[in-house]
């Protein structure tokens, strides 16, 4: 494995081809993908200035905000026109659901990701927002990577990377 200090932006496009996600009806879940867009918005806009990801308000939102733009909307499923003027209403059950709190505590499973634990730390394997905000301080990313997302190019190629392994 590569020392830290040796990685590079091809080191995290490999690692984001790579994250480990749950699949559910033969889907990929799409969290840790949409966790990692939001934090590179917030970078972006200058709400997160160093490698530290709090479980802010912000980042809920900004994650909220991509899933109803990638997930809900390619979520639903047109009415099936079976002859004219009979239609029938599929409803295609997605298996996932809207929530940070699963790819936030799983992403610790990934090379450019640490948890930092509190004082207050209990271990489980399902934490809700407020567990999860009482167990843990921030998570950490390489600061490698945190320097990439600011920078407007590697930025874009980070970007489309995820956008990439999104659709997978």
């Amino acid at each position: 494995m590569l020392n830290v200090d040796e990685r590079n932006i091809s080191f995290y496009i490999d690692s984001f081809h790579r994250l480990k996600r749950a699949k559910m009806k033969g889907m990929k879940a799409p969290h840790k993908p949409l966790l990692l867009l939001a934090i590179m918005k917030l970078i972006e806009d200058g709400v997160i200035t160093d490698n530290r990801v709090e479980l802010s308000d912000a980042l809920i939102r900004q994650f909220n905000q991509l899933w109803k733009e990638y997930v809900d909307d390619g979520c639903r499923q047109e009415n099936v026109m079976l002859c004219e003027d009979l239609q029938l209403d599929i409803s295609r059950k997605y298996p996932f659901k809207c929530s940070i709190e699963n790819p936030f505590f799983y992403m610790q499973f990934e090379p450019f990701w640490e948890l930092i634990k509190s004082d207050s730390y209990v271990k489980r394997t399902n934490y809700s927002q407020k567990g999860l905000r009482r167990c843990f301080l921030y998570a950490r990313i390489d600061q490698q990577l945190f320097e990439l997302m600011q920078d407007v190019n590697s930025r874009d190629i980070l970007r489309n990377v995820l956008l990439e392994v999104l659709d997978q």
